[in-house]
């Protein structure tokens, strides 16, 4: 690396500040970032030059810079997924060869690379390695090693692109909005399960996923003690080719999450939570909000107080309203219960599984713990927690979620939500739809 004794005179920066790019250490861009920028290139130039019609942006001179930069897009974004592969692997602690990011140019070989461990990774790789394929190989079939579009010659002399006569650019505007998005799919993908699997919820042959499917397979957990627990046990170890002792390890991993132990109706509890305990806070918090208005069909409630509207004698009462259900708050709510309810609303703003939950309800009752020795303290958090007008829904969303359908539905009958049901709980709904969307196939 060039070692900078002095300032650059072309590389630098200067006014206006908004021209001022940043690199290096400055923003720490990765590799994923590098792919972005060269694929932007390509699309800038391919929309000028499709716009100009080649009047004075000529179709002959501009190929060369467009499909450079997409060709490099194309190898940058196929390395990020390398990379995001070997830190899936690490943290799966499976043994993948490491690839040799900075040595090799050769798309054939990262596409293999890439293709060869995705797929013996996790199933949920199947559909995106299928739909970049042939895009994959279009581009690796033309120019594998990147220098075809970067000089008219190789290094025998031999001129490159003589298979070639014609390359239309809004067919190659088609397919390379077509291959990006494939491209950017495979990295966002990388990035989910990169979240999913360090968590921990996996074995060294199952996925989260999987482990869901397992859990969706196995009999209530009242009945493990019957026939029908091990027909399913059979059944799942002969599916996933497991011995005896993965599928246990299955179990417990799946016994410790709460929306996946929730699939064979096992409930985990959580410490302060009843139906009691749940009432009692609602019918605090209904002091200062109306249900109907939050739970309306239409989209007209808007939470935000127009004070040009309300006279003073409105809001002093309003403030001595909030200031006894504080109170209440205080002396008939338990700073245990206080941290369940403040973990179950917040986690509808958290990653979306149980142990972003426990996460949330530690630190809560690490706070809560101090409640005590500290009124005020407690005062001031139930207050922020009272004026949430979205508690009840969220609560009950993040319950439903982590699999207290009794607690759900004792509050839902307490409150007579029967007919807002569906559209009170369907966030919750749709998340417990993706534990395990669409059961994987073989």
């Amino acid at each position: 690396m060039t070692q900078m004794t002095g300032q650059n005179a072309t590389f630098r920066g200067d006014e206006p500040t908004w021209a001022n790019a940043c690199v290096g250490e400055n923003g720490d861009p990765q590799i994923y970032e590098y792919a972005s920028g060269f694929a932007s290139a390509a699309n800038l130039l391919l929309d000028q030059v499709i716009s100009n019609r080649g009047l004075t942006l000529y179709v002959d001179t501009f190929i060369y810079p467009i499909c450079f930069n997409m060709r490099h897009a194309v190898e940058l974004f196929l390395k990020s997924a390398a990379a995001s592969l070997g830190r899936l692997a690490e943290i799966r602690g499976t043994a993948t060869p490491k690839f040799d990011m900075a040595g090799s140019h050769d798309l054939g070989k990262i596409w293999s690379y890439v293709k060869e461990h995705a797929l013996a990774f996790d199933q949920r790789y199947h559909a995106t390695i299928g739909s970049l394929d042939p895009y994959v190989a279009d581009v690796a079939s033309i120019d594998s090693t990147g220098q075809v579009f970067r000089y008219p010659f190789d290094i025998d002399n031999k001129k490159h692109l003589v298979v070639l006569s014609i390359v239309n650019i809004i067919v190659l505007k088609k397919r390379w909005s077509e291959l990006e998005k494939h491209l950017k799919d495979l990295a966002s993908l990388g990035d989910r399960l990169l979240t999913e699997y360090r968590w921990g919820a996996f074995t060294a042959n199952l996925s989260r996923v999987q482990l869901a499917e397992i859990a969706t397979a196995m009999p209530a957990r009242v009945k493990w003690n019957t026939d029908a627990f091990d027909v399913a046990k059979t059944a799942m170890r002969q599916k996933f080719k497991l011995s005896n002792n993965e599928f246990s390890k299955a179990l417990t991993i799946i016994q410790g999450r709460r929306e996946l132990a929730s699939l064979f109706e096992h409930v985990v509890p959580i410490p302060g939570v009843d139906a009691t305990s749940l009432i009692r806070f609602f019918d605090i918090w209904l002091q200062l909000h109306d249900l109907d208005e939050i739970l309306a069909e239409t989209e007209t409630f808007d939470p935000i107080v127009d004070f040009d509207a309300v006279s003073l004698k409105d809001m002093l009462a309003r403030h001595e309203i909030k200031k006894k259900a504080v109170q209440e708050m205080v002396e008939h709510v338990t700073p245990e219960t206080f941290a369940a309810l403040h973990a179950l609303y917040y986690f509808q703003r958290d990653e979306e599984c149980s142990e972003a939950f426990e996460r949330a309800l530690r630190l809560a009752h690490d706070v809560a713990s101090h409640y005590e020795q500290s009124l005020p303290r407690y005062a001031n958090d139930a207050r922020h927690l009272l004026e949430k007008t979205g508690a009840m829904p969220d609560i009950l969303n993040s319950l439903n979620y982590l699999g207290e359908m009794e607690l759900v539905n004792a509050i839902v009958r307490h409150y007579q939500l029967e007919a807002r049901r569906a559209r009170l709980l369907e966030p919750s709904e749709r998340a417990r739809a993706r534990i395990c969307p669409g059961m994987l196939s073989d």
